[in-house]
């Protein structure tokens, strides 16, 4: 008895009276309580939560809803667990249901749904076999998906930062060019300021997010690096080649971008600027065909320089060779044009004037002076988030618009949807030369 006793005052039950009694009064339960890192999971008896129901009002869509709220205690965090059910019988059977799963996992697993314990005990396996089961289960899981703790981004076999980035570049067909010089200056760029010599296992999350963002610039230009690292080590950690168990990088995410106004032409300013490239600018009427009514990008119009006997006008389709998008230049792209694009298309000689053209900045340039001159803004990207954005408003077909212009269904539904109308579709596709 005097041990009892002894035990049960440590434990913070000083009350034991009762033990002459033969019963336990309700105020001397103590809470139940999981203990993980020098925190506590305080939850309440099951009797004190039952009674602790409680019914309050809810206003959704200018109507008011019944709902029974349930307070359990806090978690290990000193976080409140609570939840409401829409009638008291399911707040009760979800009461009931919360303490049986607390009996039999215990701790936070209690908190999940019946279906997600099995994949929440199957996590805690992993990681304790990773080395990592003297921390809390969030702790655990933040430092495995980062790589910074022993067990995150585990090494199979050393191998050196520069001969795996010489051996991934190699991996790269020599067809996509355009592909290959973009790794060579953002993933080649990072490696040499890591250091050629140092150990995939010594790369971290840490230190790649501390790269990226000392790049500065812009988002895109921060998001877009992000992107081709994590690539590359994604690659190295593939089960095939047994670098690593997981690439550290996994759990980087990009940058969210702010809002800005979408890059495209209005109707009404196209035919001002189609008719100015016509009368004054012709040397830019290749680029303004190409890259306003067939969304050819810039380098695929230098491309086409090369070998103008891909322009088709005459079979309605213009030939893409080694395109940028999402063929990434293992495949041709084939650009069905839109009847106007053919009526401009014959109103000159395009493969003659292409083949002729000087470069692709020189087109540009052309018609940015014919812009100035009828007041009509130009920028960067107008042409081909033009086509797009009309394409896909005119056809009503996301997927036609994707493989003409070889760009992802993200991309399209991020930048171009949405933005015209199908009656302002058809007018900038029925723009057509003179005389026509």
């Amino acid at each position: 008895m005097v041990f009892v006793k002894l035990f049960l005052k440590k434990n913070g039950m000083v009350n034991v009276s009762w033990m002459a009694r033969g019963r336990v009064p309700k105020k001397t339960v103590p809470p139940r309580v999981s203990e993980s890192e020098g925190m506590v999971m305080a939850v309440k008896s099951k009797q004190d939560v039952l009674k602790g129901i409680r019914r309050s009002h809810r206003s959704w869509g200018g109507k008011s809803y019944e709902t029974f709220e349930i307070y359990f205690g806090t978690d290990e965090f000193g976080k409140k667990i609570r939840t409401s059910r829409p009638t008291m019988r399911r707040a009760r059977e979800y009461v009931d249901e919360f303490f049986r799963s607390l009996d039999t996992n215990g701790g936070m697993l209690a908190a999940l749904k019946p279906r997600d314990v099995l994949d929440a005990r199957e996590a805690l396996k992993m990681l304790a076999e990773a080395g990592m089961a003297d921390v809390s289960l969030r702790q655990c899981a933040a430092a495995y998906v980062s790589g910074d703790a022993p067990g995150g981004a585990r090494v199979r076999e050393e191998v050196g930062l520069g001969r795996a980035f010489d051996l991934y570049l190699a991996s790269i067909p020599e067809v996509q060019g355009h592909h290959r010089r973009c790794v060579e200056v953002r993933v080649g760029k990072w490696v040499d300021a890591f250091g050629r010599g140092m150990g995939l296992s010594d790369v971290s999350a840490r230190e790649v997010a501390g790269y990226v963002a000392a790049l500065g610039g812009a988002v895109k230009t921060r998001n877009n690096a992000l992107n081709y690292i994590k690539s590359f080590m994604a690659w190295c950690a593939r089960e095939e080649r047994g670098w690593l168990e997981r690439s550290p990088c996994a759990s980087l995410r990009l940058e969210r971008e702010a809002y800005r106004d979408p890059l495209f032409i209005a109707v009404d300013d196209m035919e001002r600027l189609a008719r100015a490239v016509e009368a004054d600018f012709r040397g830019g009427l290749p680029f303004l065909v190409l890259s306003y009514w067939c969304g050819v990008r810039s380098d695929e119009i230098g491309r086409l320089m090369g070998c103008p006997q891909d322009v088709r006008h005459e079979e309605g389709s213009v030939r893409i060779a080694m395109p940028k998008g999402w063929t990434k230049g293992m495949r041709p792209r084939v650009v069905h044009l839109e009847e106007n694009a053919v009526a401009w298309m014959r109103s000159f000689d395009i493969r003659g004037e292409l083949a002729a053209a000087g470069s692709v900045d020189a087109m540009r340039r052309a018609v940015c002076r014919a812009g100035e001159a009828v007041e009509v803004e130009v920028k960067q990207n107008y042409g081909r988030h033009s086509y797009i954005t009309y394409l896909t408003a005119k056809s009503g077909d996301p997927a036609l618009a994707e493989a003409m212009a070889g760009t992802s269904g993200g991309m399209r539904s991020k930048h171009y949807d949405g933005l015209a109308t199908r009656a302002e579709g058809v007018r900038y596709f029925s723009i057509m030369p003179s005389g026509e």
